[in-house]
């Protein structure tokens, strides 16, 4: 989940200890969705000119 206001942008990443994943429905981030949101995030930063 992500949210972007005038001053602000925050990206809600799910941490989860291994022993503690309790649902079929829950699991970790593949390498490529995490590089996903990384890029994702890297582009609105570049295209908005923020550096840092």
């Amino acid at each position: 989940m992500y949210n972007i206001k005038e001053n602000a942008l925050s990206c809600e990443l799910l941490v989860r200890i291994k022993t503690n994943i309790r649902c079929d429905c829950m699991g970790y981030a593949t390498v490529e969705q995490r590089n996903w949101l990384f890029n994702w995030t890297d582009a609105v930063l570049e295209k908005l000119s923020i550096c840092i």
